[in-house]
């Protein structure tokens, strides 16, 4: 075998190496912590929090080698808790009675894996989010994105749904450092 032969055949298999393997759909992404946050006390601001809605076009959360990947679980609704997790947090309380309602959609959450050398993971998250008055007009609405990228030589699963995590909590982020909307949620 030639030298050439040989060290293009080792560079294939090394390429090929980097490329994450997914045989099956990936378990839901673990979102982490969300750091920004409300700098008055909230103490007692009641909020009527609706399920979100999963309003992707589509369920797949990974794109990889022309094959589409779902999470196990429901993506909304660990979006949803994690939302209910941070504004209880900040000390709101929850009632079917509150003045204001929080609803939510889930808008995009997916990974791009490009396979190379490295591999990379690009991963996108969007969240709208809309408040109504007790007469049920919508008073306030955003969208909040985020990004994450990650390239290793020998991305798996595992940093797949890092860079998904990452690029949610960022979109939470930037919904929980929005002044207006704070503003607005606790002043009923």
């Amino acid at each position: 075998m030639s030298t050439k032969l040989f060290l293009a055949i080792s560079l294939a298999i090394s390429v090929q190496a980097c490329a994450p393997t997914l045989k099956h759909d990936i378990s839901m992404p673990k979102i982490p912590d969300i750091g920004a946050g409300q700098r008055n006390s909230v103490a007692g601001a009641e909020l009527l929090v609706n399920p979100f809605i999963d309003a992707r076009p589509k369920a797949t959360m990974v794109y990889h080698k022309g094959r589409e990947y779902k999470a196990r679980g429901d993506a909304a609704g660990a979006v949803e808790t994690k939302v209910r997790n941070k504004l209880e947090k900040e000390g709101f309380r929850f009632s079917s009675r509150a003045p204001l309602a929080l609803s939510g959609e889930l808008r995009k959450w997916e990974a791009k894996v490009s396979v190379g050398f490295p591999a990379q993971v690009d991963s996108m998250a969007a969240v709208y989010v809309e408040v109504r008055d007790p007469a049920n007009k919508r008073i306030y609405a955003g969208e909040y994105s985020g990004n994450a990228s990650k390239q290793h030589p020998n991305l798996d699963a595992e940093d797949i749904n890092e860079t998904l995590g990452t690029a949610m909590q960022q979109a939470l982020n930037q919904l929980f450092a929005d002044a207006q909307l704070l503003d607005i949620l606790q002043s009923f």
